[in-house]
This record gives structure tokens, C-alpha cells and sequence, in this order.
């Protein structure tokens, strides 16, 4: 045998494997380090993307409300109201609306939650009932703003 003919050799050079495991291994590797690397990646454009099509939802079905004169001294979806809940001392400002208006300084009900329901259309001096997980509670509506 001469160094420029072929090598009829039937085994793999030294350091080299036939097993199948052992040759994929570079290959599987590296499939997992890019799922590893790319998985909250994806998630999180997943998130943002599925985020996006709720507010185009959103805008796209929005109603313009317009108040009436006598409408000011009611609640109406975008107005906020402190409420008192039986038994206690202290009001909690609330805005009656959807929890994209939320803001640091009042907590948010929905107009199609029990609660909301409830205040829709009372003013202020007003008690109004609804049912809790826990049974019915009591508000009083103590101030409205706008």
C-alpha cells in the first residue's frame, strides 16, 4: 500500500465513533441549545402578539358613550365611585370600566361584573346589593367623579 492510494481500512480512524448516538450527538446538541436559547423568546412574542390582537379587538369594537345631562350623577362605565362596604369605615375608589383604563390609583370593575352591575345607574347615598363568592354584600356609593 502507497500514501497516494485510498485506504482500504473498514474501521474509523482513531477517536472517531460508528455509533449512531455517538454521531448525532453534535447534532441534537445543538437543536437543544437553540430550543433553550429561543423558547422564551418565541413565548414571549407569542404573548405580545396574542396581546396586540386583543387590543385591535378592542378599539375595533369600541363604543363612544356619550352622557346625558342628567347622567353626571350616576354610575356609567368610565366614571369612578367611592364606595363604602358595610360594616366598614373607609371608601374604596373604584373605576367602573375595563382593566386596560387601570391606573395605579384606583382599582377597576368590570360594568358586566356583579359589582358593576350594581352601581350601574345608582348615585351617590346609595346602598347596593350583589352576590359574592362568599354570599351578598352591601356598598354604599359615597362619591361620583368624572
Amino acid at each position: 500500500m502507497t500514501g497516494s492510494q485510498p485506504s482500504s481500512r473498514t474501521s474509523p480512524p482513531v477517536g472517531e465513533s460508528t455509533s449512531p448516538a455517538r454521531s448525532k450527538q453534535p447534532e441534537n446538541w445543538a437543536t437543544f441549545l437553540k430550543t433553550v436559547t429561543t423558547t422564551p423568546a418565541k413565548e414571549e412574542q407569542g404573548k405580545m402578539e396574542g396581546r396586540i390582537l386583543h387590543l385591535e379587538s378592542i378599539l375595533n369594537n369600541a363604543e363612544i358613550v356619550e352622557l346625558s345631562a342628567g347622567s353626571a350623577d350616576v354610575v356609567a362605565p368610565g366614571t369612578i365611585v367611592a364606595v363604602v362596604y358595610e360594616g366598614d369605615d373607609e371608601p374604596e375608589r373604584m373605576l367602573v370600566g375595563s382593566i386596560e383604563e387601570q391606573r395605579d390609583d384606583v382599582l377597576v370593575v368590570s360594568p358586566g361584573s356583579p359589582l358593576g352591575e350594581a352601581l350601574l345607574g345608582s348615585a351617590v347615598g346609595d346602598t347596593v346589593s350583589f352576590e359574592a363568592p362568599g354570599g351578598t354584600l352591601a356598598v354604599e356609593v359615597v362619591a361620583i367623579e368624572r
